[in-house]
């Protein structure tokens, strides 16, 4: 053929080049729900609650999990530890599918002063714990977080009143009684609540 270009093999190396080009993905941010229980409702005082924290994962539109979550927890003593994963990776790669369920434990030790710190609440512990993570692509999912509240029982302690008055009063003198009212804590050394101080001639003082 008339001037048709002849290459021999060797001359491609001059044509052919190879270039390698990554492009990244991005993932649709989906939502944590964290859901908190304790193994009872209610507590003595030097009990230990343990709470269970139960984690999932409604993935966005593309269904890519969820990744480095975190669980954490306060109550009125401060930062709960939370334990490493008990269970629900069930494909054990690390990353919180939406079919799988993940869950955690903590524990904390009631204390027995719970009733005289004025800071806490008397009657119960209350604590929210949270949950975080991230997408593929490093991004924050959306979050949550749940509280409960526990009972807190208290021991019971004994009340002492004693009744004091004039010797000798006169027809149509107004006499005055006094009534000291004392309680011996039980051993959480909670205090009582005074409902009603009742004479049995006068009637409730």
């Amino acid at each position: 053929m008339a001037g048709a270009a002849i290459y021999l093999a060797s001359d491609w190396a001059e044509f052919i080049t190879g270039d390698t080009l990554t492009v990244d993905v991005l993932h649709d941010l989906g939502t944590l729900s964290i859901e908190k229980t304790s193994d009872k409702s209610a507590y003595a005082h030097g009990e230990t609650i343990t709470y269970t924290y139960t984690v999932t994962y409604v993935p966005g539109a593309d269904g890519s999990p969820a990744q480095n979550i975190a669980v954490s927890d306060t109550d009125e003593y401060g930062s709960l530890t939370i334990s490493a994963l008990v269970s629900g990776d069930t494909d054990s790669d690390g990353y919180l599918d939406g079919t799988e369920t993940w869950v955690y434990n903590a524990t904390r030790v009631l204390d027995a002063t719970h009733a005289n710190d004025d800071h806490l609440d008397i009657d119960g512990l209350t604590n929210t714990a949270s949950v975080d993570g991230e997408d593929l692509d490093g991004d924050a999912v959306t979050g949550d977080s749940d509280t409960i509240t526990v009972d807190v029982l208290h021991d019971a302690g004994t009340l002492s009143v004693v009744k004091t008055g004039p010797a000798i009063a006169f027809h149509g003198q107004a006499v005055t009684y006094a009534f000291a009212v004392t309680y011996a804590p039980g051993i959480d050394d909670s205090p009582a609540v005074i409902t009603s101080v009742v004479d049995d001639y006068f009637g409730s003082a």
